[in-house]
Order: structure tokens, then C-alpha cells, then sequence
């Protein structure tokens, strides 16, 4: 789950990098969706678009809130049984690597 607003800039930095993890995992039994907190469906419909997002995005308003989530951006990796596995909040520059090696682990063994 990456969490996220139109106004956060360092959300939209990292956007690249989770657009790279969802196609890492395509065809692959992972979902990544995009939780949208803002107030505006407007606001979230234009960087869907400016961004070309591969990941549906989730309306997410109030969520953060009720979850503890206290900075933008935010990925939360839950595993298939939804227990959460994962946080990485903030920017970082290997987000990308970080996050794929995480979820990489959760996955059963090809077989």
C-alpha cells in the first residue's frame, strides 16, 4: 500500500520507484495499490495521469489516520494472510530495492 497526496513532493519522487515494483511483480500473485488521501478526487486523477500510475489508486482519506501512519510517503507490505510485514516511510533512493527484496521473501518458493 502506498500512501500518498498530491501535495507531497516526496511522494511523488518516489512514485517511479513503486511504478518499478508493481511491474517487478507483474503476473505475480502482489498487488500494489495507491492510497490517495486527498480531499479531491481532482488531485489525485492528475497525478494518476501526469504520473501514468500502472497501480489502481485506492481513496485512502481518513485511513492514514485510523492506521498511524504519520508521514507521506508510506508503504505498508502485508503479507497474503494480511499481517503486516512492512514499513517505509519517507524517500529514500533504494525504495525500489528495498521494497522488492521484502516482498521477494514473502513469496512462496517457485516450485
Amino acid at each position: 500500500l502506498d500512501f500518498w497526496y498530491r501535495g507531497c513532493g516526496w511522494c511523488i519522487k518516489a512514485m517511479p520507484q513503486v511504478k518499478q515494483v508493481a511491474e517487478h511483480f507483474k503476473g505475480k500473485p502482489v498487488a500494489v495499490l495507491g492510497m490517495n488521501t486527498d480531499g479531491k478526487v481532482e488531485d489525485a486523477q492528475f497525478v494518476v495521469d501526469k504520473m501514468g500510475l500502472g497501480y489502481p489508486p485506492v481513496r485512502a482519506k481518513g485511513l492514514p489516520e485510523k492506521s498511524g501512519i504519520r508521514g507521506f510517503p508510506t508503504l505498508v507490505i502485508i503479507d497474503a494472510q494480511g499481517v503486516v510485514r512492512g514499513w517505509h516511510v519517507g524517500y529514500s533512493p533504494t525504495l525500489r530495492e528495498d521494497v522488492i527484496a521484502a516482498v521477494e521473501k514473502l513469496l512462496p518458493a517457485a516450485k
